[in-house]
Formats: structure tokens, C-alpha cells, sequence
């Protein structure tokens, strides 16, 4: 998951390590490699929700067109069943994907391995749409940037009683 913002991109450490995978063709900014890979990088359970901060306009850029990585800002929005029928969405491609595979024969399967990446990243992509709504649920414990709480809470829409009990306020 990451969260895009015009100054900022957060990006988990889960995500983080897909970022080789996932560059097949594209140019990793020299500077992402370098806070990523530039020490000891470690994903592991514990730390897999975890964000890294980068802040740079060309990381910010790369990582706003990053596929597989959901931005959790663009999902806020929406219901669980909304985001039930995007990651339906994403199982139609990743079904997609495999009968492509699947319809190789033996000797073209080894040149179309980028559809086997494509499958693995599209089915990132998915569990990442479910721990939106696990987070939501509060079966998944994260925890989002400081900075990033205050750009998350202002996009969140206001609850119906929220509406009814600051009506009354005004009164």
C-alpha cells in the first residue's frame, strides 16, 4: 500500500520488496534504490505494514505510477463493496493472465515468464485491496504516518450522525 500525496510518498516495506519484480522495463530512480537497498533492507511480518517516507519529486512520481501498489487515499472512499468489486476486478486480470500462460506450450512458456511476474504482482495487488478492508475492520493492526493521519482523516467523508450533530450545533 502507499500513500501519495503532492510533497510526499509513503510506501510499505510489503510493497517495497515487490520493487524488483515489479521494475521489469522501468527505470527505479537512483535515489529510491539507495534508501530501499542502501542498507539492510528486511521485510519481514513484523514490519511489513510499515511505511517508508520518500519525498523527492521524481520518487513521488515514480511511485504514483506504480501499478501494483494500491494507494490507500484513492480507496478511502470507498465501501467495502466497492472495494470487493476492485479486487474482482483485479482477479478478472489475474484470470486473464494465467489462460494466456496456460494456452503456451512448453518451449513459449520460457520466453513469457513477465506473465508469470504479472500474475504475482496483480495477485499483491488484490491481498492489498483485502488488507484495506481488514485494516477498516480492525483485523489488521497498521500504522499510517502522522502526517499522512491528518491527509487520510480529511478525505474520509463525515459520518451521517457527524452531519445531524453539528446541524443542531448551529442552532
Amino acid at each position: 500500500m502507499k500513500i501519495i500525496t503532492d510533497t510526499k510518498a509513503y510506501v510499505q516495506l510489503n510493497d517495497l520488496a515487490y520493487l524488483m519484480k515489479s521494475s521489469e522495463g522501468k527505470a527505479i530512480p537512483a535515489s529510491v534504490v539507495n534508501k530501499v537497498f542502501g542498507e539492510m533492507f528486511i521485510c519481514t511480518d513484523s514490519n511489513r505494514y510499515d511505511f517508508m517516507e520518500f519525498d523527492d519529486p521524481e520518487e513521488i512520481k515514480f511511485f504514483k505510477n506504480l501499478e501494483y501498489s494500491v494507494d490507500y487515499l484513492e480507496c478511502i472512499n470507498l465501501t467495502d463493496a466497492e472495494l470487493v468489486e476492485k479486487g474482482e476486478e483485479v482477479a478478472s486480470r489475474m484470470n486473464e493472465v494465467a489462460k494466456k500462460y496456460n494456452s503456451l506450450d512448453e518451449t513459449e512458456k520460457g520466453n513469457h515468464l513477465y506473465l508469470v511476474n504479472e500474475h504475482e504482482l496483480l495477485q499483491f495487488k488484490m491481498y492489498s485491496i483485502r488488507d484495506i478492508i481488514w485494516f477498516r475492520m480492525g483485523k489488521l493492526k497498521m500504522k499510517l504516518p502522522k502526517d499522512a493521519k491528518d491527509i487520510c482523516a480529511s478525505k474520509k467523508p463525515e459520518s451521517k450522525f457527524k452531519k445531524i450533530v453539528n446541524i443542531f450545533k448551529r442552532r
